[in-house]
């Protein structure tokens, strides 16, 4: 996250830790080298758990306030420690941190805050399609709900081609050297400019379509079990 302000302890104490760390490691590499056994690490207290996450969440809520004494109230709300509060000031930072443009910034923010709220009521409403949907059994929804988890590498395909496309005609004019909108190869190896672009399935994408062929075949025992239930 771009913090422009917070306490110095809660600024160094990550970077501290990663030194410790690696001394203790470096010493351990050092001793092995001698023929000598490692002193065995400490474990960490349960209570260390907590404090730690306190210590970032005052972090964060320092540098939040330090933000809102330089803009002001009425542009930036008390601090409440909310994850949309959190998700909405961090987008902001991460899009002011190179070129701070607010007429560019607040209406990607605004964006995201509407999207958050249709992610949150979607998901709500997803699920309870899905109990309505199990509890009849038979019927168009109840078939939908195997249609949607089966076409996910069609889903799959659109929405990466859609980012791929939203990538290559979104560019800033800001930006260090100017390339003409473009599209890259969704499957296989391409060229954008003097870059090459290589882009091939992995196996997730292969559980996807073994995904696929069980759930169809699923699909069609579960339909022998009704029409023979129906010609019973």
């Amino acid at each position: 996250m771009d913090q422009e302000a917070g306490t110095e302890e809660a600024e160094e104490a990550p970077a501290s830790g990663i030194v410790a760390r690696l001394k203790a490691e470096m010493a351990a590499v050092a001793a092995r080298e001698r023929g000598e056994q490692p002193a065995a690490a400490k474990p960490a207290t349960a209570a260390a758990g907590p404090s730690e996450k306190m210590n970032y969440i005052d972090s964060l809520r320092i540098t939040y306030d330090k933000d809102r004494e330089r803009r002001g109230s009425a542009e930036v709300p008390a601090w409440d420690g909310s994850g949309q509060q959190l998700l909405l000031w961090h987008y902001e930072k991460s899009l002011g941190r190179y070129f701070n443009n607010p007429d560019e910034i607040n209406p990607l923010v605004s964006a995201m805050g509407v999207a958050f709220y249709v992610v949150f009521f979607g998901i709500i409403g997803a699920m309870l399609v899905l109990v309505v949907g199990a509890a009849m059994g038979k019927g168009p929804l109840f078939w939908l709900l195997a249609a949607v988890p089966a076409a996910l590498p069609v889903f799959f395909i659109i929405d990466y081609s859609a980012w791929l496309w939203w990538y290559g005609h979104r560019l800033n004019d800001m930006g260090a050297f100017s390339v003409k909108p473009f599209m890259p190869t969704v499957f296989g190896d391409g060229k954008v400019a003097q870059f090459s672009t290589h882009s091939y399935p992995y196996w997730g994408f292969g559980l996807m379509l073994a995904l696929t062929v069980v759930i169809a075949l699923m699909v069609i025992l579960r339909r022998k079990q009704l029409n023979r239930g129906a010609s019973a």
